[in-house]
Formats: C-alpha cells, structure tokens, sequence
C-alpha cells in the first residue's frame, strides 16, 4: 500500500522508508519560487492559485475552491466565487479541476529536469503544508518527493527591522517604475513569485545562501509529525491548561504526558512521583522541566483535578 501523507507526518519513526534521507544539495539543484493564494489563513484551507518560477519558466493553475473563500481572504486576494465561477477582482479567470491543477504543477516541477529547492515567503509555516496536503490527496505526494530537496523561507532572510511582509517590502525597495503594475497585482501569485525573486535580487540573497538555509524534506516532515502528534496529544491536559505556559503545555504534548499519566503518578508516588515524572532525563535533558515553581503549579493542578472527581 502506498504510503500516505498522514501515515508519513503521523509515524516517522517507523515509515523511515517514505522519509527521504537528507540528501545533499546536487551540482544540478534549481531554485524554484512558490506561491499560493487560499480560501483563508487556516491549515485546512483550500488552494485557489498556485504559481511557480524557475529562472525564465512559470507556472500557474487557478482552482474552483471546496470551501468558501473567507471575506478577509476575499478582500486581500481579489479572488470571490460566484455562481459557480472564480473571480479575480470581479474578472472571470479560468480554472483548472484540482487533480489536473495537481498534476501540471508537478509535471512543471519535473521538467526542470533537476533536483529543485522550493523558496517561498512564510512557505514553511502556511505553504508547504496545504501544498503537500493537497498533492497527497491527488497520489502526487511520492512524486513531489522524489525530486524536492527542501524548502527556505525568505521570511527571515528579507526581514527589515520589523517589516517582514513581502507587499511592504517590494513597496519600500522595488521602487523602480516597472514594478508599479506588480505592486498594483500584489497577492496574485505568480505576481508574488516575480515580486519575491525581485526582492532576492535586491537584498543579493544568492542561491547559495538560499541553499544554506533550506530545510530538508525530511526535516520538514518530521516537524509536521511533531505538531501532529502535539496538537493531538493537547485534548489529554485540558484540565492543565492555565496551570501552565502554553509552551510548557505544547512541550508536555509533544512529549507524551497526559493528565492522566500525572494522576497516575501522584497516586502512585505523590509529589514526588509528578516531579520526576516531569522531570526525567531524556537525552541529557529534563523530560519537561525541574524548575519548581512549574512542578508545583502541575501538582496543585492535578490536585484540583482529582477534589473535583472526588465530588462529581
């Protein structure tokens, strides 16, 4: 059976095989610059435009949307549905149906013919994952592996100061009059594509540098296993939520602890026992922490938990 995206971000430590090794940059690597626009800011957001370019070569797809395009989305994209057509700023734009969309994009992908490193603004945190999503719906998945080395974000790359969005950034220093229309077309995505390679030339970012900082595939799917696994795991310490940061809550989940492993363990051993429950060598590190003021604010928490229980 095929492995699927979710059995791949759900169980890297036992599907190593669907994994791809960290594979070195090859001699032949393109970079290629990605962006997306979408129904809205969610991870389960639908993609709209799709766009793609490599040196002189371009994608772009546009998509009829599963779900609504939410208003803020609407308003800052141009893109609307209506009677069953997609609109740009009122403009009928023709679409493609997402499987098709799918596959031209990664035949466009492979036909460079190379290795690729997929660049893109805040791609790690939003793009990357609706567009591996949404391949792995259509059994692209495997293929977009196959040839994808990683991914960089430009985000920190570009960032000036506190100006770290791309349209105030291309406006700041793509000043030149030939940008004007680019700027006019901000958040269309092929546009966004041009604006961003204009910007790595701008700030001179190399494909070196690029390179540098790519995260690996394999880096990328294990960190999605990661946030899985964590929000997952969160529906098991809602009773400790407020006792602690939400960092502390987030590493609690990620690293297994449930509310009911902590009753279990103040049961079993009291104070004591939650202390070195939470505090237990992991690879040279505390499990979750040894700082006092934490532990106890966990203890009182669980034993709140249990008074209630004991009354209900």
């Amino acid at each position: 059976m095929r492995p699927t995206m979710e059995k791949a971000i759900n169980a890297t430590c036992t599907r190593n095989e669907f994994i791809p090794k960290p594979a070195p940059p090859q001699l032949s690597i393109e970079i290629v610059i990605v962006d997306t626009e979408t129904t809205g800011f969610e991870a389960n957001a639908d993609i709209v435009h799709i766009a793609a370019k490599c040196g002189t070569q371009s994608f772009q797809a546009f998509m009829i949307p599963q779900q609504p395009i939410h208003a803020k989305a609407s308003e800052i994209s141009g893109f609307s549905v209506e009677n069953g057509y997609l609109l740009y700023f009122k403009q009928r734009v023709e679409t493609t149906p997402s499987v098709t969309a799918a596959n031209d994009f990664v035949n466009f992908l492979c036909g460079l013919n190379s290795q690729i490193l997929i660049v893109g603004h805040n791609i790690i945190r939003f793009d990357a994952p609706l567009i591996l999503r949404w391949l792995e719906k259509h059994d692209l998945l495997e293929k977009m592996c196959s040839i994808t080395y990683g991914f960089t974000d430009t985000m920190p790359l570009l960032r000036q100061g506190k100006i770290s969005k791309q349209a105030v950034l291309a406006k700041q220093y793509l000043t030149s009059p030939e940008w004007k229309l680019f700027h006019e077309k901000a958040h269309n995505a092929l546009t966004d594509c041009y604006v961003l390679n204009g910007l790595l030339e701008h700030f001179e970012i190399s494909n070196e540098v690029l390179i540098s900082r790519a995260v690996s595939l394999k880096a990328f799917l294990e960190r999605q296993a990661m946030l899985r696994k964590q929000n997952a795991q969160l529906r098991f310490l809602r009773p400790m939520e407020n006792a602690v940061s939400e960092y502390m809550l987030n590493k609690m989940a990620r690293q297994g602890v449930t509310m009911e492993g902590l009753v279990r363990e103040y049961k079993l051993h009291g104070d004591e026992g939650i202390k070195v429950y939470l505090g237990e060598p992991v690879n040279g590190k505390p499990r979750i922490t040894t700082n006092n003021r934490i532990v106890q604010n966990v203890i009182e928490r669980v034993k709140n938990f249990l008074a209630k229980k004991s009354t209900n």
